[in-house]
């Protein structure tokens, strides 16, 4: 692999932009859904980082936030659609109540 594929930003750079993407063929499925197949790809070259480090405690950790770092764009984008799809009216919730209690399952 390149040095360019190998340094740390660039790979965070690459998911969080294949989280992005894959984020707007939910939003825009028409226009991008060729892409929904795509568009994960770009986080392979973190996969591929985090798979040569050495030491297993760090490799969970790095893990989590590669993870996240794809997760959150994609989350992101396509946070509306959550709101939408949740309003969570048989608890009595306002919308806003609804919206806050998403964010907080989003973040857990």
């Amino acid at each position: 692999m390149s040095d360019r594929l190998r340094s740390r930003g660039f790979c965070l750079l690459l998911a969080a932009l294949g989280g992005f993407l894959t984020g707007l063929t939910l939003v825009m499925p028409r226009a991008l859904g060729w892409m929904e197949w795509l568009s994960p790809a770009l986080a392979v070259p973190l996969l591929y980082r985090l798979s040569r480090d050495g030491e297993p405690k760090r490799r969970y950790a790095r893990a989590w936030r590669g993870g996240f770092v794809f997760f959150l764009p994609f989350y992101l984008v396509v946070f509306h659609w959550f709101c939408a799809l949740y309003p969570l009216p048989f608890q009595g919730f306002s919308e806003e109540i609804a919206a806050l209690v998403v964010i907080l399952a989003w973040l857990g």
